[in-house]
Protein backbone atom coordinates (compact mmCIF):
# COMPACT_ATOMS: atom_id res chain seq x y z
CA UNK A 1 0.00 0.00 0.00
CA UNK A 2 1.10 3.59 -0.77
CA UNK A 3 0.57 7.22 0.96
CA UNK A 4 1.77 8.78 -2.37
CA UNK A 5 -1.08 10.66 -4.34
CA UNK A 6 -2.38 8.55 -7.18
CA UNK A 7 -2.71 9.63 -10.56
CA UNK A 8 -6.43 10.59 -12.04
CA UNK A 9 -8.25 7.49 -12.82
CA UNK A 10 -8.86 9.43 -16.36
CA UNK A 11 -5.71 8.37 -18.22
CA UNK A 12 -5.19 8.44 -22.00
CA UNK A 13 -2.54 6.37 -24.41
CA UNK A 14 -3.74 6.52 -28.14
CA UNK A 15 -2.12 4.84 -30.95
CA UNK A 16 -3.06 7.50 -33.08
CA UNK A 17 -5.53 6.02 -36.23
CA UNK A 18 -6.17 9.42 -37.87
CA UNK A 19 -2.90 11.87 -37.37
CA UNK A 20 -4.72 14.87 -36.29
CA UNK A 21 -5.06 16.77 -33.12
CA UNK A 22 -6.47 20.18 -34.03
CA UNK A 23 -8.55 22.75 -32.20
CA UNK A 24 -8.68 20.47 -29.26
CA UNK A 25 -8.77 21.82 -25.48
CA UNK A 26 -6.72 18.63 -23.37
CA UNK A 27 -6.20 17.81 -20.09
CA UNK A 28 -4.78 16.45 -18.69
CA UNK A 29 -2.66 15.43 -21.81
CA UNK A 30 -2.91 12.44 -24.22
CA UNK A 31 0.59 10.17 -24.61
CA UNK A 32 0.93 8.76 -28.29
CA UNK A 33 3.87 6.82 -28.85
CA UNK A 34 5.97 3.85 -30.97
CA UNK A 35 9.29 3.34 -31.08
CA UNK A 36 9.61 1.55 -34.37
CA UNK A 37 9.65 2.04 -37.85
CA UNK A 38 5.72 3.31 -38.83
CA UNK A 39 3.19 4.65 -40.48
CA UNK A 40 2.67 7.63 -38.78
CA UNK A 41 3.69 10.85 -41.12
CA UNK A 42 1.70 14.20 -41.77
CA UNK A 43 0.70 14.59 -37.88
CA UNK A 44 -1.15 17.95 -37.67
CA UNK A 45 -0.87 18.79 -33.64
CA UNK A 46 -1.98 22.23 -34.30
CA UNK A 47 -3.79 25.24 -32.38
CA UNK A 48 -4.78 23.20 -29.33
CA UNK A 49 -5.04 24.51 -25.83
CA UNK A 50 -3.35 22.34 -23.17
CA UNK A 51 -3.90 23.29 -19.49
CA UNK A 52 -3.33 21.86 -16.18
CA UNK A 53 -1.12 18.61 -17.08
CA UNK A 54 1.64 16.80 -15.70
CA UNK A 55 0.25 17.21 -12.55
CA UNK A 56 1.52 14.32 -10.73
CA UNK A 57 4.59 12.76 -12.99
CA UNK A 58 7.88 13.98 -14.39
CA UNK A 59 9.41 13.03 -17.73
CA UNK A 60 6.19 14.38 -19.37
CA UNK A 61 5.47 17.64 -21.25
CA UNK A 62 2.12 19.32 -22.85
CA UNK A 63 2.89 18.28 -26.35
CA UNK A 64 5.17 14.60 -26.01
CA UNK A 65 6.64 12.30 -28.75
CA UNK A 66 8.50 9.15 -28.54
CA UNK A 67 8.67 7.91 -32.37
CA UNK A 68 10.88 8.32 -35.38
CA UNK A 69 10.44 8.18 -38.80
CA UNK A 70 7.04 11.06 -39.02
CA UNK A 71 8.03 13.25 -41.85
CA UNK A 72 5.94 16.01 -42.51
CA UNK A 73 4.65 16.41 -39.42
CA UNK A 74 3.90 19.68 -37.64
CA UNK A 75 3.21 20.94 -34.14
CA UNK A 76 2.31 24.55 -34.37
CA UNK A 77 -0.08 27.17 -32.75
CA UNK A 78 -0.20 25.44 -29.53
CA UNK A 79 -1.49 27.64 -26.26
CA UNK A 80 0.22 25.39 -23.64
CA UNK A 81 -0.63 27.43 -20.25
CA UNK A 82 -0.70 27.03 -16.34
CA UNK A 83 0.89 24.11 -14.89
CA UNK A 84 4.07 23.39 -13.78
CA UNK A 85 6.28 20.85 -12.68
CA UNK A 86 4.40 18.38 -10.14
CA UNK A 87 6.08 18.63 -6.33
CA UNK A 88 5.60 14.80 -6.37
CA UNK A 89 8.40 14.58 -9.58
CA UNK A 90 11.87 14.07 -8.72
CA UNK A 91 12.80 16.46 -12.18
CA UNK A 92 11.11 19.08 -13.60
CA UNK A 93 8.18 18.75 -16.44
CA UNK A 94 8.82 20.10 -20.23
CA UNK A 95 6.95 22.57 -22.29
CA UNK A 96 7.64 20.41 -25.43
CA UNK A 97 9.53 16.69 -25.44
CA UNK A 98 10.84 15.88 -28.48
CA UNK A 99 12.05 12.24 -27.04
CA UNK A 100 13.67 9.33 -28.20
CA UNK A 101 14.17 9.07 -32.26
CA UNK A 102 11.43 11.49 -32.85
CA UNK A 103 11.90 13.00 -36.39
CA UNK A 104 10.45 15.36 -38.93
CA UNK A 105 8.39 17.58 -37.08
CA UNK A 106 8.33 20.95 -37.92
CA UNK A 107 7.56 22.46 -34.32
CA UNK A 108 6.41 26.15 -34.73
CA UNK A 109 4.72 29.19 -33.19
CA UNK A 110 3.93 27.60 -29.91
CA UNK A 111 2.75 29.60 -27.11
CA UNK A 112 3.95 29.13 -23.33
CA UNK A 113 2.59 31.03 -20.40
CA UNK A 114 2.99 30.06 -16.75
CA UNK A 115 4.07 26.94 -17.77
CA UNK A 116 7.63 25.34 -18.79
CA UNK A 117 9.12 27.18 -21.89
CA UNK A 118 12.03 24.81 -22.97
CA UNK A 119 11.52 22.32 -25.94
CA UNK A 120 13.37 19.46 -25.07
CA UNK A 121 14.93 17.54 -27.85
CA UNK A 122 16.69 13.83 -26.53
CA UNK A 123 18.20 11.73 -28.81
CA UNK A 124 16.33 12.54 -32.29
CA UNK A 125 16.69 13.49 -35.27
CA UNK A 126 16.24 16.19 -37.79
CA UNK A 127 13.20 18.90 -36.28
CA UNK A 128 12.82 22.34 -37.42
CA UNK A 129 11.93 24.58 -34.35
CA UNK A 130 11.26 28.03 -34.58
CA UNK A 131 9.32 30.78 -32.78
CA UNK A 132 8.97 28.65 -29.30
CA UNK A 133 8.01 29.87 -26.94
CA UNK A 134 5.81 32.34 -29.30
CA UNK A 135 6.75 36.32 -29.49
CA UNK A 136 3.09 36.74 -29.49
CA UNK A 137 1.19 34.45 -27.14
CA UNK A 138 -1.83 36.20 -26.99
CA UNK A 139 -2.36 36.28 -30.83
CA UNK A 140 -1.81 31.92 -30.57
CA UNK A 141 -4.21 32.32 -27.33
CA UNK A 142 -6.88 33.72 -29.18
CA UNK A 143 -6.85 30.74 -32.31
CA UNK A 144 -6.07 28.01 -30.30
CA UNK A 145 -8.80 25.65 -28.67
CA UNK A 146 -12.18 24.73 -29.64
CA UNK A 147 -13.38 26.49 -32.52
CA UNK A 148 -16.93 28.59 -31.96
CA UNK A 149 -19.67 26.55 -33.31
CA UNK A 150 -18.25 23.22 -31.11
CA UNK A 151 -17.25 25.84 -27.90
CA UNK A 152 -20.98 24.85 -25.96
CA UNK A 153 -19.52 21.37 -25.39
CA UNK A 154 -17.70 22.69 -22.37
CA UNK A 155 -20.90 22.82 -20.61
CA UNK A 156 -22.33 19.50 -21.05
CA UNK A 157 -22.72 16.77 -18.61
CA UNK A 158 -22.22 13.29 -20.20
CA UNK A 159 -24.75 11.10 -19.13
CA UNK A 160 -23.93 8.66 -16.49
CA UNK A 161 -24.80 4.36 -18.12
CA UNK A 162 -27.67 2.95 -16.15
CA UNK A 163 -27.43 -0.58 -15.96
Amino acid sequence: MTTEPQAPARRHAVLLATPEYQYNEVYPPLRAATNSVNAMSNNRINANDLHHVVQIMADGAALYTLSNQQPKSEMQYNYLHDYVSSSWADYGSNGIYLDEQTSGFTVAHNAMVNAPTNVVRNQNGTNTITDTPAMDPQAIKAMAGLEAAYADIKTLTAPLPTF
